[in-house]
């Protein structure tokens, strides 16, 4: 082993000795002492089955060579092998990680190893190689970190509009630790992830995405390669603009937009209308030609009522300065509800006329 791979296992062999000196460990695994038979290179392997939600804890390989004063192996190695691994001839060179070799033992009869992420959940193979005069023995153990119980628990609300932030309420997590989300719709059972953030010892955040249809939906989260699936349901409502019932409205007269996933409380619909052109400005002298002038307005309208698929709304009498007989004014409007942005959007023409009914869908 080159002096660069020493140095490294042993600030890992370190980290793992401060690791489980700050927190309370059990053992996980290990082997019962075994002999040499003098001299002859020979083979130990065992079994280490790591349950799913122990895969990313804090695992330490203990090994001890000569134990309680018995003489230690001249040699040994230690091979890490994910998964099942066929049998093999004490003689053959062992297939897997080395994590341990003859020299990181020298001086010593004790050697302690990381083995964090080197384990995969499911079955893994643990390969002693070693030779010695007839009568040594080692022994080897897996310990690991006791990581504090999960769970996660509940939602902070029971209905959100798509594009809001919902706080789910946990326990036994770490600042900042990874966590994965899902939301699943409860009918059709399909489900997409979720962003996570501002992890906590006691939840996390997960936002809504704004193209989520309305329905109900169940938040599943990964902690520890563990999978939680929370109670409650989350009724999600999706805020889209599809048609008005005119096609033109003046400044001051009353247009109805249709929709999905508006607010009954007509103060936390927010309806905007905005001039694409600019403003219609009277004709220049000599000429019988208003023109726009490119500069764009935005203006709020007053929404009068409202149930979750329509809104009825004045449109702004300060549109008035953007219109003339003769020339209407091409205006988009958009909608925000609890400060979420609907989705789409409705044209229609403000004039100082109305220039006939009927609806536009976009």
């Amino acid at each position: 082993m080159n002096k660069e791979l020493s140095t490294t296992v042993a600030l890992s062999s370190l980290l793992a000795i401060n690791v489980a000196a700050a927190a309370q460990t059990s053992v996980l695994v290990g082997s019962d002492s075994v002999q040499s038979r003098n001299n002859q290179i020979q083979l130990f392997s065992k079994t280490v089955t790591l349950p799913p939600e122990r895969a990313s804890n804090p695992l330490t390989l203990t090994v001890e060579n000569g134990k309680s004063g018995k003489a230690a192996f001249q040699w040994l190695r230690c091979f890490v092998t994910q998964g099942e691994s066929d049998s093999q001839r004490a003689t053959d060179q062992p297939t897997g990680l080395l994590v341990l070799n003859e020299t990181m033992l020298k001086g010593t009869n004790r050697a302690v190893i990381d083995l964090t992420n080197k384990l995969s959940s499911g079955q893994n193979q643990i390969t002693i190689q070693g030779a010695g005069l007839a009568g040594a023995t080692c022994s080897w153990t897996i310990t690991q970190v006791n990581q504090p119980t999960v769970s996660v628990t509940a939602l902070d609300r029971s209905s959100v509009i798509a594009g809001q932030t919902v706080h789910v309420t946990g326990s036994g997590l770490a600042d900042g630790q990874k966590v994965s989300a899902s939301l699943e719709n409860t009918r059709t059972k399909r489900s997409r992830d979720l962003p996570v953030a501002n992890v906590t010892a006691n939840g996390f955040d997960v936002t809504i995405p704004a193209d989520v249809h309305s329905a109900d939906y169940r938040i599943n989260a990964t902690v520890n390669g563990r999978v939680y699936a929370i109670a409650s349901n989350l009724t999600v409502r999706r805020i889209v603009l599809r048609s008005s019932d005119l096609a033109s409205v003046v400044p001051g007269g009353t247009i109805v937009i249709t929709g999905t996933g508006f607010s009954e409380t007509a103060e936390q619909n927010v309806v905007t209308f905005t001039s694409y052109n600019g403003r219609c400005l009277p004709s220049p002298p000599g000429l019988n030609a208003p023109y726009y002038d490119g500069q764009t307005g935005s203006y709020q309208g007053q929404v009068v009522s409202a149930t979750p698929t329509q809104l009825t709304v004045i449109a702004p009498q300060d549109m008035m300065q953007y219109i003339s007989v003769l020339k209407p004014v091409p205006c988009h409007i958009t909608a925000t509800v609890q400060g979420v942005a609907a989705q789409g959007e409705v044209n229609v023409l403000v004039g100082s006329l109305n220039f006939g009914r009927g609806t536009q869908t976009f």
